[in-house]
């Protein structure tokens, strides 16, 4: 039974501690804090009791006649 070396096997391990370590390292460098300033829609449009509609203001764009904005239904 001959013996024969793999050496690609060998660094196998390295790759994926390597990768863990930079998926670890890009996920600790990108935490921040975010923030939002969601505002509820006044309660008079909304059906009682069963839904809050909230929008945030920052996402306003407005081209021409087309306003988009961001909602939350809750």
């Amino acid at each position: 039974m001959p013996f024969t070396l793999r050496p690609y096997r060998r660094f196998l391990p390295l790759v994926y501690s390597s990768g863990a370590c930079a998926l670890i390292t890009l996920l600790l460098l990108s935490v921040g804090l975010v923030y939002a300033e969601w505002v509820a829609i006044e309660d008079h449009y909304q059906s009682p009791g069963l839904q809050t509609v909230y929008f945030d203001p920052d996402t306003i764009c407005r081209e021409g006649h087309l306003v988009t904005i961001w909602q939350l239904t809750d």
